[in-house]
């Protein structure tokens, strides 16, 4: 299988487990996996084809009271005070056929809490892939965008430590797949390998209540590794497709009245975003070290830039391996140069600084948490997260609002597993 994205599977109604039918498919899925390769590995077709998946069984809960944290801003639910399977659960399937030694086609579909809460499965991989050489491969059609250091995606909760990535560092990227092509390349150099990847294409992608399909998304990383230790510099530049539907009445009437420059702070469509990481890890087999540093830069006056760091460290027991690790995410303050002068239109202002302000981010999270890797591809962990953040930083709760102080614990549990 190849290494995949990340994604939640949830359930109907808030604080309820997994609908039925999850648990029942990936009995099938995986009792129907076993047999069929083994009645068809002496078939040519067979051995051509491939397939697997992934899934997190996941729940958490919060003592935040009306402070929901989210998971990442695609999720219109937060974490609530009640246990919950919605955030962090989700169940994803890979297929792939090999034509021959140089090209193969990959499928694969993730179903998981989506912006307008439903479940639907979403299409996350659907390319081609061709290895021009041994060490160069191109990618054709829905591809992973992903920014994690040590895995392809978000949605393998196997492939990383913590139950979920840290939400204030990586909750704000928003990119799982593009519709485009990218580049893979491998060369040597000295004791170590270089790592080239470019990727160009549409983003496919929502967040409530803004729809990121269309968007046009450029990406590159630029990565080194050598014995127990790896380096990473990835840049992304998007530019946005659509305006915030919710704002448009809004912008429309500031238009109209000639307020241009507070209509302009409303604008998204063709806006840029800019992202920058540095990241490094080294891992000898006992000892895990994670650390990075990130900075979005928003050309919209309506979003805030922001720039944060985290860190993980883990120590390895056999099976067992404790880690701690803390985030820190800061956004810098925007303001509007000229609004409308006249008195009677101070409400429309303030509606203006509002949504301006929606997106302030200032806070900072300590993790502790356990993982136990208790059978072959699977993994149960647990989880503590403490939240601190003034109530002024709504970004990564539900509804962008808090309703308490801005501050809450997080509980989590979880089983990860591939196949």
């Amino acid at each position: 299988m190849h290494t995949s994205s990340s994604t939640r599977f949830a359930a109907r109604r808030p604080g309820t487990g997994l609908p039925r039918w999850c648990g029942r498919l990936l009995f099938v899925v995986m009792l129907g996996g076993g047999i069929s390769r083994a009645d068809n590995s002496d078939d040519l077709d067979a051995a051509r084809f491939s397939y697997g998946g992934f899934g997190t069984l996941g729940v958490a809960r919060t003592t935040g009271g009306a402070d929901r944290p989210l998971r990442d801003i695609s999720q219109p639910k937060g974490i609530s005070d009640t246990w919950s399977a919605r955030n962090d659960s989700l169940l994803g399937l890979q297929a792939g056929y090999r034509f021959d030694d140089a090209l193969e086609a990959v499928v694969q579909g993730v179903t998981f809490l989506r912006d307008d809460g439903s479940y639907t499965p979403k299409l996350t991989w659907a390319f081609l892939k061709y290895d021009v050489t041994p060490r160069l491969a191109l990618r054709f059609g829905r591809v992973g965008t992903e920014f994690l250091m040590q895995a392809d995606s978000r949605q393998v909760g196997y492939s990383y430590l913590p139950v979920r990535p840290p939400i204030d560092f990586y909750g704000l990227i928003p990119f799982g797949s593009s519709d485009g092509v990218d580049a893979r390349l491998r060369w040597p150099l000295g004791e170590g390998t270089l790592r080239l990847e470019a990727l160009a294409g549409k983003a496919s992608g929502d967040i409530p209540p803004y729809d990121l399909d269309g968007s046009r998304l450029l990406r590159g990383t630029l990565g080194y590794d050598w014995g127990h230790w790896q380096l990473r510099y990835i840049y992304a530049h998007a530019r946005l497709s659509e305006n915030v539907p919710g704002a448009e009445p809004l912008r429309r009437t500031l238009v109209q009245l000639g307020a241009t420059a507070a209509a302009d702070a409303l604008t998204f469509k063709d806006a840029a975003v800019r992202y920058h990481s540095f990241g490094m890890t080294y891992d000898d087999g006992h000892w895990q070290v994670q650390a990075a540093l990130n900075r979005i830069i928003q050309e919209s006056t309506l979003m805030e830039g922001l720039h944060a760091a985290t860190v993980l460290v883990a120590r390895r027991f056999g099976d067992v391996t404790p880690f701690a690790g803390y985030t820190r995410v800061k956004s810098s303050r925007k303001t509007l140069d000229s609004g409308l002068p006249n008195p009677a239109f101070a409400p429309i202002n303030a509606a203006i600084a509002q949504a301006m302000a929606s997106s302030h981010l200032h806070r900072h999270t300590g993790t502790l948490g356990v993982r136990w890797d208790c059978a072959r591809n699977m993994d149960l962990k647990a989880q503590v997260d403490f939240i601190h953040g003034s109530k002024s930083s709504t970004l990564l709760f539900e509804d962008g609002t808090s309703g308490g102080d801005g501050q809450a614990k997080v509980f989590s549990l979880s089983l990860d597993f591939v196949f």
